[in-house]
């Protein structure tokens, strides 16, 4: 390759041939530069615990359509609601009522007209529509039905979603969630593979190295460490009704399959895309774990693949609370630390808005053997991480490389047009 390069140089060659090599090698330069740059530029802190400390969860909104003023029922439903927000373990949720009587902001008319299009059960006063965040792009609602208690106390919270919240906050690096199948033979052979690969990933996958500006970003008093948990989702459990709405809605086919789907819960509460049937594999298992305990590049939470669910947690309780900080120098973001919450007893009666029962949680398998891996595993593509850095460090970085650039083209240029004619 040295000699090939060298006879390239030799040999006479048109002025303008010589003209496009060099200039490809400017560029060639100057992006790898730049390469070296954003490198320099990277946090070493892992995306799972960056993401805990850092994102806010996205809000789900909780409307109320009435006409007239509300009744009693309904008052004291949504004074509920809204304590929900606010209490010690925390929905996600906004909560808003609109008269119909009234004019309705574009968005929310945009609901009710869409409530009433449908072709299921017109809306019958008071109406409540639970509503995706506006960043997960999903026009059906969650929930949507009469402002009911136990409907609206299901859709805020339930037993499994609560311990996720809990192992989440106790430092756990994701908690994998197994949507069953139906198919026993097909989901305990997917339970039974991935159990084994995460108790291999845990001992296999490293941290990064936390640089030392970097370490400031990590206020947790909690271990940094790679801890994986597993837990089994049915279907047909009428208490995880929403959980398992929210997983098949993280993408708009997911709910024709029916296949053992498997989901990673990190940070606080963000569902990653799920792996399916034959993608359940140590391939892809070891690829998503990997993009989890990497270097999170101080990714912005909107520019990463997945979807924040609804749940009740103490983030408040997390010390620390860095989430609303100004952003450091070098490098985005802040936020939180942990508690650990005792589990509620189980209960028959329905579930109450400030209640949460955490019964019969299916726990996280012992070590199972590995089972058969897949033929012919469904490689799922994942996405390239986007770095999200202060403006003036990005536009300084790019007025380099378009001087550096010009610097060295014009040079080559002037070089090539100053040779004498033969």
């Amino acid at each position: 390759m040295v000699r090939d390069a060298w006879e390239d140089r030799t040999m006479p060659q048109k002025p303008a041939q010589n003209r496009m090599k060099r200039c490809a090698i400017a560029l060639a330069a100057c992006a790898a530069m730049l390469g070296l740059s954003a490198a320099a530029l990277a946090c070493s802190v892992p995306v799972f615990r960056f993401a805990l400390e850092r994102w806010q969860p996205d809000k789900y909104l909780v409307v109320v359509f009435h006409e007239g003023p509300l009744d009693d029922d309904a008052k004291k439903l949504v004074a509920q609601c809204e304590r929900a927000a606010h209490a010690e373990r925390s929905a996600n949720i906004e909560v808003e009522t609109f008269d119909l009587s009234e004019e309705l902001p574009p968005h929310i008319r945009a609901i009710w007209d869409r409530e009433q299009a449908g072709d299921e059960a017109k809306p019958k006063l008071p109406w409540c529509v639970v509503a995706y965040p506006q960043a997960a792009q999903i026009e059906k609602p969650m929930y949507r039905g009469p402002v009911d208690e136990a409907a609206l106390a299901a859709s805020l919270d339930s037993p499994l979603r609560g311990e996720i919240a809990d192992r989440l906050v106790s430092g756990q690096s994701a908690v994998w969630l197994l949507l069953e199948s139906g198919d026993t033979k097909a989901d305990d052979a997917a339970h039974e593979l991935i159990a084994s690969e995460l108790k291999r990933l845990e001992k296999e996958l490293k941290l990064p190295v936390l640089a030392e500006h970097d370490k400031e970003l990590v206020k947790l008093n909690l271990p940094l460490a790679i801890k994986f948990s597993l837990l089994r989702v049915k279907r047909s459990d009428p208490r995880e009704r929403m959980l398992v709405e929210m997983l098949l809605d993280t993408e708009s086919d997911l709910a024709e399959i029916s296949k053992p789907m498997v989901f990673p819960v990190f940070g606080r509460g963000r569902a990653f895309y799920g792996l399916i049937g034959k993608g359940i594999s140590s391939e892809n298992l070891t690829q998503t774990a990997g993009f989890l305990i990497g270097e999170c590049s101080c990714e912005v939470k909107e520019q990463n693949p997945g979807m924040d669910l609804l749940l009740a947690a103490p983030w408040s309780k997390i010390e620390g609370n860095f989430a609303d900080e100004p952003l450091p120098p070098l490098v985005g973001l802040p936020e939180t630390k942990a508690i650990k919450t005792s589990p509620r007893e189980a209960s028959r009666k329905p579930i109450a808005l400030n209640e949460r029962p955490r019964d019969n949680l299916p726990m996280q398998a012992d070590a199972a053997p590995k089972a058969e891996e897949n033929p012919s595993p469904m490689v799922v593509p994942m996405a390239a991480p986007t770095h999200a850095y202060p403006v003036w460090i990005v536009s300084l970085a790019s007025l380099a490389a378009v001087g550096i650039v010009v610097l060295l083209v014009g040079s080559f240029w002037i070089s090539s047009g100053s040779r004498p004619k033969h």
